[in-house]
Order: C-alpha cells, then structure tokens, then sequence
C-alpha cells in the first residue's frame, strides 16, 4: 500500500511538471482588428532579442486571429516574431492588385519596427491555401523582400506570374501539401515545383501522406523549423554578423 502511494506521489508529481500552464512561457498575441492583423511577439523578442520576421497569409474565410495559432506555438519556440494578415482575395484580380498587398505589408512592417524588436532583414512569409497562391505571386514580384517562402495546401502559380518566373532564382520554397488534397491535386503542385526549379529556385517539398486540403498542426511545425533552419544556416549568420559589424 505504502509503495502504491509513493507511486501516485510520484504520478502527481510527474504530471504537474509536464503541464506547467503554457502562459507560463508563452509570447504576447495582439489582435489588431482595426489595422488588418494580428501579432504573436516571442518571449525572446519581449526581452529584448532581436527575431527574425514570419507573415502569415491565411486560407480564403480565415481570420487571421484563428490563422496566427497553427504558427504561435512554434514561432515561440524558434522565436519568430508573427505578423498574420487579413487579405480579402476577392479582390485581388490583377498584377496591380498584388502589388498593393506588397505595399500594405511593407507600410505596415515599417510602422511596427518603430515599435517592435524584429529583425527587419530577416522576413519570411508563409501562406495557407489561398493565402500560399498569394504568398507565392508576392515572393516572384518581389525576390529581394520574400525570398523565403513556405506553401501550406497551396502554391500553384496564378495571377500571371508567369512572366515573373525568372525572379524565382532568388528565393527558396518549401511547401507542405496533402498526399490526398481535392481541392488542389498534388500534381499541381509537382507542376509548380518542376516549373520553380526550371527557374533556378530551391524547392522543398514534403507530402503528407493521406493529407487534406486542410493539413494538421504538424505541416505549421515543419515549415517553421524550416524557417528556422534557414534562419540559422551559415549563410544568414554570416550576413546577419556583416550587417552588425556595419551597423545595419
């Protein structure tokens, strides 16, 4: 009996130390209903870390207030500071209308660096379904601004992008889609990566064997260790320490 409640003690004390509330640990999340967007600041960026940037585009009918918590937990563990926007894709038609959207975020970037310690140098974006076909005609526009970019149930080429393909040697891709998506078959998505590469851009891509269109918390995990590891690759820490030692 007495070895039974050492046991349960034991239990006890095991549990309570496995499900410390997350609070404890967690950033801040702001919903900025107003402005068009919500935000999770990284514990690491409330004490004062400079963090690299993640915008998330959600899928069509998303609020970015539900959208921002497939990335929260992760970004608080890789300490990425996340700027989830409200996009209304209906009205996104045309050339012209993809660049207002780049225009928005970059307007809405340079009033949050006033504000927030972020690493304006660091920006990586991140779309969902609709939001990925959005974050993919962005990145081909504009190679210098997005040149990381993650694809969650997404990433076929519309909005005329064609004739921005040559950009796509510029920036690298990973894309997450479901083995079994009906609404966007993962042949378009061999498509687009074939079509990418033929550019010259670095292409990931990882399927989720029997995935849906709509994917598990599993394919946010990935994309942002993804991210995370680009952040923290050679080749970034050694720009990252230029731009320190200038200043920048």
């Amino acid at each position: 009996m007495k070895r039974f409640f050492r046991n349960a003690a034991l239990a006890n004390l095991f549990l309570c130390l496995c499900f410390v509330p997350s609070d404890a640990y967690a950033g801040k999340f702001l919903e900025l209903s107003k402005d068009g967007y919500c935000l999770y600041v990284p514990t690491a960026a409330e004490n004062a870390k400079k963090v690299p940037v993640l915008i998330a585009l959600p899928g069509k009918g998303i609020e970015p207030s539900s959208d921002i918590q497939l990335w929260q937990t992760e970004a608080e563990k890789k300490s990425f500071f996340v700027i989830d926007f409200k996009v209304d894709y209906d009205s996104i038609t045309d050339d012209s209308d993809i660049r207002r959207l780049h225009e928005r975020i970059s307007v809405e970037l340079d009033a949050l660096f006033r504000t927030y310690h972020f690493d304006r140098h660091e920006i990586y974006i991140a779309g969902t379904s609709a939001g990925a076909v959005i974050s993919l005609a962005l990145s081909l526009r504009f190679p210098n601004a997005y040149q990381t970019v993650g694809l969650v149930g997404g990433g076929v080429i519309h909005y005329p992008s064609q004739d921005y393909l040559i950009n796509a040697r510029n920036i690298q891709f990973f894309i997450v889609h479901g083995e079994n998506d009906s609404s966007i078959s993962i042949d378009k998505i061999y498509a687009t990566k074939s079509e990418l590469e033929k550019n010259g851009a670095q292409v990931l891509l990882k399927v989720m064997p029997y995935g849906e269109h709509s994917l598990s918390p599993l394919a946010y995990k990935v994309t942002v260790d993804w991210f995370s590891e680009v952040y923290e690759s050679s080749l970034r820490r050694f720009a990252r320490l230029v731009r320190n030692s200038l200043n920048l």
